[in-house]
């Protein structure tokens, strides 16, 4: 069964399909992933909302700073 991450604890998905993910460029396959359905999105959603009730009050140089070491480092070019 595959993992999904919600609320920064990997969980089972409740699906059980999976989907190939491809290099675009060689087509070389890169792994599988979790095709999540609507019970799994919904988990994913209720835990946003939830978060989001504290993380509106936390200060906004301490968000980004949250936001900039989990971006990948392409991401962070285009804010330098």
């Amino acid at each position: 069964m595959h993992k999904i991450l919600i609320n920064g604890t990997w969980i089972d998905a409740l699906s059980e399909s999976s989907r190939e993910i491809n290099n675009p460029a060689t087509l070389q396959l890169l792994g599988t992933v979790p095709d999540c359905g609507p019970k799994d999105v919904a988990r994913a959603v209720a835990a946003a909302k939830a978060a989001q009730r504290g993380w509106w009050k936390v200060p906004v140089s301490k968000r980004r700073s949250c936001c900039v070491r989990s971006a990948p480092e392409s991401a962070l070019a285009s804010m330098r």
